[in-house]
Order: C-alpha cells, then structure tokens, then sequence
C-alpha cells in the first residue's frame, strides 16, 4: 500500500483492484513517456476507471469513465507492470 498527499489516503497499485471496481486514478510512478503515453490513452491522474479484468494471466482491461457525462466509454488493456505502476483509490468495490 501506498499513502497519497498528507499521508491518510491508502493508494493500491491497479493490478491489485478486483474486476468491477470503481477506482479514480491518484498518482503514475513513471517517467515523462510513460505518463504521455498513458494520458494519451486517456489515463491521467483524476481520471475515473471501472476495472474490467483484472490481471493475471493477462493484461489489466479497464474502461474509461467519461468526466462529464459519467458514461462508460471505451476499454484499455494495460500489461501487469504498467498496471503496478498506476496507483488508484478505489471508490467502489466490483
């Protein structure tokens, strides 16, 4: 478990969020291309994903939950290591 800013909020790598979640993306543990790479798939720090599958044999599947409307929208698959590397915090439990 990871501790977001002020130390209160436990943050969980999104390879560990069970398949259904509500979870909003709080912090990405990576360099600049990582972090473009992912903001251009439409994964940025504040956005909001439902877990689809959760990895493990496989990559993670998530869709993005569209900001305005609160729609679900299109899906992303992410690979385990790119998945321990987005730290989420989980609004609702799948």
């Amino acid at each position: 478990m990871y501790k977001g800013k002020g130390g209160n909020e436990e943050l969980i790598p999104l390879a560990y969020v069970s398949e259904g979640s509500l979870v909003q993306i709080v912090k990405i543990i990576g360099g600049h291309g990582l972090i473009r790479r992912l903001r251009d798939l439409g994964l940025y720090e504040g956005a909001r994903i439902k877990v689809v599958k959760s990895p493990g044999p496989g990559p993670a599947i998530v869709s993005l939950i569209d900001p305005s409307s609160g729609d679900i929208g299109r899906r992303v698959a992410l690979g385990f290591g790119v998945a321990m590397k987005v730290l989420v915090r989980v609004i609702s439990h799948g």
